[in-house]
């Protein structure tokens, strides 16, 4: 499953931020609500960073820092230093690797849906971080149009109630939930979005064309922010 998920991030990386907009705005938002700690982070460590578009956000914040740039995409890793100044990089596997370097801040934008469990990746990442600030997907996402086209998520994510059940067996210091939408004239422009980013979107081939013909596809992101120290 990581090779897939590496393969299809290494064929989106040039066109990943042309449809990105959510992840934008959730970093965007991340680093608002770790504005509001006031922290002072010597080192940053960006796990599944992408082309760099939270630790891009961070530097307005934290320009002293020197930032660690995590992905299980090369590819995506090169865009990112394109971003991110005073930066190192590591390609990995971030579930598996043992980071021998403790940072002040840890943070992760829309990558940990990916990971087998949630849970035991927080118990060894704050072994290496003071804080540790996330968002990842909830169960309700792309709830809108499953209905309609069929599979267009990996695995199941977790609900709320779970993912804050995770969180509550560390230091909790804040977590919330925040919803984003998109629209799509139709399932050809959903699927050409997913494949832009990097995700994987399967369609269900009984009746989808006569069932979705002419129809907008309204494209829903229930996400998760979450601060741990």
């Amino acid at each position: 499953m990581k090779e897939k998920i590496k393969c299809s991030f290494d064929e989106a990386c040039k066109t990943y931020d042309f449809v990105s907009g959510v992840h934008v705005l959730s970093s965007s938002y991340l680093a608002d609500i770790l504005r509001e700690l006031n922290l002072q982070p010597k080192s940053v460590l960006d796990v599944g960073c992408g082309t760099g578009n939270t630790s891009a956000e961070l530097m307005k914040i934290y320009p002293n820092a020197e930032y660690t740039l995590c992905d299980l995409s090369e590819k995506m890793i090169q865009q990112a230093l394109l971003k991110v100044e005073n930066s190192r990089s590591i390609v990995c596997d971030a579930e598996k690797y043992n980071f021998s370097k403790n940072y002040d801040l840890g943070v992760s934008n829309l990558a940990m849906q990916w990971f087998e469990s949630i849970g035991l990746f927080l118990e060894k990442i704050l072994k290496n971080c003071n804080y540790f600030a996330f968002s990842t997907l909830l169960d309700k996402s792309f709830s809108d149009c499953i209905s309609l086209v069929g599979k267009c998520k990996i695995q199941n994510y977790p609900t709320s109630k779970e993912l804050k059940r995770i969180c509550q067996k560390h230091k909790l210091v804040r977590y919330e939930i925040k919803r984003y939408d998109l629209s799509f004239e139709n399932q050809f422009g959903l699927a050409r979005y997913f494949k832009k980013l990097g995700a994987a979107f399967h369609s269900d081939p009984q009746n989808t064309r006569q069932k979705l013909e002419g129809q907008k596809i309204n494209l829903n992101y229930e996400l998760a922010f979450a601060i741990l120290q």
